[in-house]
């Protein structure tokens, strides 16, 4: 297998495209207690996560960064007070979860 799937166009998709289109197919209502209970707790730890790392020199570089390159939009950017681009946001808060490693 080489890691591509087949859209319904024909067209052909990343792994992570075919993961997104199955996530977002998904019905929370048909999910068991179990995965939901995973779900809410794993989205806990990584705002937590967010919000911890804030504070740390490699958030603040990124977000300097961020706003330097124009990232201004309208995603808030969790625990910053900011809003930026989508991409922006994505990275700082990726940048945050990790950078006091409490994210499981």
């Amino acid at each position: 297998m080489d890691g591509t799937t087949t859209t319904q166009a024909g067209l052909l998709a990343s792994p992570t495209a075919a993961l997104a289109a199955y996530a977002a197919s998904l019905d929370a209502a048909t999910l068991p207690a179990e995965a939901k209970r995973g779900a809410i707790r794993h989205l806990a730890d990584t705002l937590g996560a967010i919000v911890a790392g804030r504070g740390q020199p490699t958030v603040a570089a990124a977000l300097a960064v961020a706003e330097e390159l124009g990232g201004r939009g309208e995603v808030p950017a969790i625990g910053t007070g900011r809003r930026l681009d989508a991409l922006s946001a994505a990275t700082l808060m990726a940048i945050g979860a990790h950078a006091i490693e409490l994210d499981d």
